[in-house]
C-alpha cells in the first residue's frame, strides 16, 4: 500500500493502526489519539512539534514500556 503524500511535513502514519491501551499510543506511528485526530488540520509548526514528540518517545520508551 502506498502512503499518501502532501506538501510539507509527512504524516508519521505507517498504516499499522492499533492503539496500545497501556501507553495510550498508536503502535505504528507513536501518536496519541489527539495527535492523530488533529493531524489533518494541523499547521506545519504543530506537525513538527508532533514529530519531535514522536522522536522523543522512540528514544525514551522501551518495548516493555509500550506493552
Amino acid at each position: 500500500m502506498r502512503r499518501r503524500t502532501w506538501p510539507g511535513t509527512p504524516s508519521p502514519c505507517v498504516n499499522l493502526c492499533h492503539m496500545n491501551p497501556a501507553s495510550g499510543l498508536c503502535d505504528g506511528c507513536w501518536r496519541t489519539l489527539e495527535e492523530i485526530s488533529i493531524w489533518g488540520g494541523a499547521s506545519e509548526e504543530t506537525r513538527q512539534q508532533i514529530w519531535q514528540k514522536i522522536k522523543f518517545r522512540r528514544q525514551t520508551t522501551t518495548l516493555n514500556d509500550k506493552k
